[in-house]
């Protein structure tokens, strides 16, 4: 009970419950029917969500489409969509999205991002090159440059790498990848991993390790059995 009990005097009094918790009060309640707690949570809740998705990393050009119902075309694009989906929601390992430019890999990627936020998981979006841009950057300081960044890129629920063929061209870039891929891998956090490649060419760029987590977790969805959708501008 989170009121006190009613004037004897008056009679008893009505109460009202949260429609959400049930929790009950004396008082009328909000038009919502929830009480203060909830509302305030929704608050907080809504207020995160808007700052998570600033902070995503998505690009502006990926914005349009925020849900899975959005993404339309082809029946082999629509089995794609619903493999990179249930690993989104479901998976705990690494799922690589490779094919041909311009069918639909990247905006897919955006939709999983979205759709965690909205549910109340962080996730994040970036580049093979916008990742060892940032990791170059740390160093100089205090010697923790590897660690730090290893620890801040785990840290998303669902992260999204973008263009893993672009700027994989080093050893030292091979083996911080994998390292990213493995700590994320160990704490359960999904991966997904985007390329123009083959599925030839993706075990040459990311190296055994990661083709590895692949196959032993969300695996590899080809999107290469259609047009691409740039053509007429049509996506």
């Amino acid at each position: 009970m989170n009121t006190p009990a009613p004037n004897s005097d008056e009679g008893p009094a009505s109460e009202h419950a949260c429609s959400r918790c049930g929790a009950r009060y004396l008082r009328s309640l909000p038009p919502s029917g929830l009480c203060w707690e909830c509302e305030r949570r929704d608050r907080d809740a809504a207020e995160w969500r808007e700052k998570a998705r600033k902070a995503s990393g998505v690009p502006a050009r990926f914005e349009r489409f925020r849900s899975w119902s959005e993404l339309r075309g082809p029946d082999a694009y629509v089995r794609c969509i619903a493999a990179v989906k249930r690993f989104a929601e479901h998976g705990d390992s690494v799922l690589a999205m490779i094919g041909t430019r311009g069918t639909g890999k990247t905006q897919a990627a955006a939709v999983a991002i979205w759709q965690s936020i909205d549910e109340g998981r962080s996730a994040k979006y970036t580049t093979a090159l916008q990742l060892l841009a940032d990791l170059k950057g740390r160093y100089g300081g205090d010697g923790s440059a590897e660690s730090d960044w290893l620890a801040e890129w785990t840290r998303p629920h669902l992260l999204c790498i973008d263009e893993i063929a672009e700027r994989l061209d080093t050893p030292h870039a091979a083996v911080m990848l994998a390292a990213l891929v493995d700590a994320r891998y160990g704490k359960l956090r999904p991966t997904l991993l985007v390329g123009n490649v083959t599925p030839e060419r993706f075990a040459e760029c990311v190296g055994g390790s990661i083709a590895d987590r692949c196959n032993e977790g969300g695996g590899i969805v080809r999107f290469d059995k259609w047009a691409s959708f740039r053509r007429g501008d049509t996506a």
